[in-house]
C-alpha cells in the first residue's frame, strides 16, 4: 500500500489508494467515455429521424419501462450474488448492444424502432448492474471511504460526460454516429479486463439463498420503515422527476433556441458534465458534519440555475448556468448516494442502492414525458422554466420541514 500512500494523505483521492479501486475507476472512466458518446449521438440520432420533442420525452421513457422491475431485482442480486461475475455478464450484453447498432447505423438501416429497442436494452442491462455496482464499490474501499469513492464515481462519470458529448459532436459532423456506437462497443473492453485483474477479498455479507419476490419485498418493507433512508429518497425523488429531465431538451435547445449544430450540442452536454464534475469533488470531500448541508445546498443550486438557464437565449452564459445546475445537481446526488448506503444495514446495501438508482434514474424519464409534451404546445424555455420554477419551491419547502437523522 506504500506506492498508494500519496492518495491516502490526499482527501479527495483517498479511495485510489486501494489497488481494486483503482482498476475499478480507471476501467469505468474509459468504457463510460463510450457510454456518453452513444447517448449523445442516440438522442441526436432520435431527433433527427423525428423532428419531435415529445418522441425525445418518449423515447427516453422507453428506458424506464424496464428499470423499476429490473432495478428492484437487481438490488436482490446485488445483495445475494457474486458481484463481478454478475457484472461481466452485464458488460458484455451492454457490449454487444452497441455493435449491433454501429452495424445498423453504419449500413444506413437504423430507424427510430431500433434506437427504442437499443433504449430497452440498455435500461435493463444498467438497472440491473446499478446495485451490484454499489455493493461491489463498498466491498473494495470499506465503509470509512465509501463517501470519498461515491464522490469519485461521479466524478469519473462526469468527467465523461464532459469530454465524451464533444467528442461525439466532431464524430457525427464528421463521420456519422455509427462511429460513435461502435467506438462504445469497443470501450466495454476495458471495465471488463479491469474487473478480471481484480483482487477481491472475501463478502462480508450473510450468505442467504437468493428469493427474488421475497427478498425484493423485505426490502421495500426496510426501506419503509426507516426513516432516514425514508427522508433522503424523497429529496431525489422530486428534483428527479420535475427538473432533472431537462437534460432530454438540450437537442431541442441546440437546434431552436441557440441554432447551433450536434458540437454545439456536445458543449452544452459538457458544460452540464463539467459542472458534475466540481460538484461530485466538492461532495466526496465533506466531512460527515457537512452533509446534510451540502445536500440541502446542491437541492436547491440545481432547480435555481435551471431557471436561469431556461431565460437565457446566450449561449455561453447559457454554459455557464448549465453548469451551476449540474454542479448543484451532483453534490445533491452524490452526498445522498453515501448518507444511504452508509446508514443501511449491511444485508440491505444491494436493495437501498437500487431504490436510489430508481428515483435517481428512473423518475427522470417519467417526468420526460410531460415536459417532452409541454415542449411540443409552448416551447423548451417555457417548460424548462415551470418545470424547474415548480421544483424549487417544493424543494425550499420540503428542506425546511424535514429532517435527515443522519451526520
Amino acid at each position: 500500500m506504500k506506492r498508494y500512500a500519496v492518495f491516502q494523505r490526499t482527501q479527495v483521492l483517498r479511495s485510489l489508494a486501494h489497488r481494486n479501486y483503482q482498476l475499478y475507476w480507471a476501467g469505468q472512466l474509459f468504457s463510460l467515455f463510450g457510454s456518453w458518446m452513444q447517448i449523445v449521438a442516440l438522442n441526436w440520432l432520435a431527433y433527427r429521424l423525428t423532428q419531435s420533442p415529445l418522441a425525445l420525452g418518449l423515447l427516453n421513457f422507453v428506458t424506464l419501462l424496464p428499470s423499476g422491475v429490473f432495478m428492484l431485482v437487481g438490488g436482490a442480486f446485488g445483495d445475494r450474488l457474486p458481484g463481478r461475475r454478475f457484472l461481466l455478464v452485464l458488460e458484455s450484453v451492454l457490449a454487444f448492444q452497441a455493435l449491433i447498432l454501429a452495424v445498423l447505423a453504419w449500413l444506413d438501416v437504423v430507424t427510430i424502432w431500433h434506437v427504442a429497442i437499443v433504449m430497452l436494452v440498455v435500461g435493463a442491462a444498467n438497472s440491473l448492474e446499478i446495485s451490484a455496482r454499489a455493493v461491489l464499490v463498498m466491498d473494495v474501499v470499506g465503509e470509512s471511504d465509501y463517501p470519498n469513492a461515491v464522490g469519485l464515481n461521479s466524478a469519473m462519470i462526469n468527467l465523461a460526460r464532459a469530454v465524451g458529448p464533444v467528442l461525439a459532436g466532431w464524430l457525427i459532423g464528421t463521420a456519422g454516429e455509427a462511429v460513435c456506437f461502435a467506438l462504445n462497443a469497443f470501450s466495454y473492453l476495458a471495465v471488463i479486463a479491469a474487473l478480471g485483474l481484480m483482487r477481491l477479498p472475501p463478502s462480508n455479507r450473510p450468505c442467504v439463498p437468493l428469493r427474488i419476490g421475497g427478498d425484493t419485498l423485505a426490502g421495500l418493507r426496510y426501506v419503509w420503515r426507516e426513516p432516514s433512508i425514508r427522508t433522503l429518497l424523497v429529496l431525489i425523488a422530486i428534483p428527479s422527476l420535475l427538473a432533472q429531465p431537462a437534460i432530454v431538451l438540450l437537442p431541442v435547445f441546440a437546434q431552436n433556441v441557440f441554432t447551433v449544430d450536434a458540437m454545439g450540442y456536445g458543449w452544452l452536454m459538457s458544460a452540464a458534465g463539467g459542472g458534475a464534475v466540481v460538484g461530485a469533488l466538492i461532495a466526496g470531500g465533506l466531512r460527515a458534519d457537512k452533509r446534510w448541508w451540502g445536500l440541502v445546498i446542491g437541492s436547491l443550486l440545481f432547480p435555481a440555475f435551471l431557471v436561469l438557464f431556461a431565460l437565457s437565449d446566450w449561449l455561453p452564459v447559457s454554459l455557464a448556468l448549465l453548469f451551476g445546475a449540474a454542479l448543484g445537481q451532483s453534490l445533491q446526488l452524490v452526498v445522498a448516494n453515501s448518507m444511504l448506503l452508509l446508514a443501511a444495514q449491511v444485508e440491505f446495501r444491494g436493495r437501498v442502492a437500487a431504490f436510489y438508482a430508481l428515483l435517481s434514474n428512473g423518475l427522470n424519464r417519467m417526468g420526460g414525458v410531460p415536459l417532452g409534451f409541454a415542449t411540443q404546445v409552448w416551447g423548451a424555455p417555457a417548460a424548462v422554466l415551470g418545470s424547474a420554477g415548480l421544483c424549487l419551491v417544493v424543494m425550499a419547502v420540503v428542506v425546511r420541514r424535514i429532517k435527515v437523522w443522519l451526520v
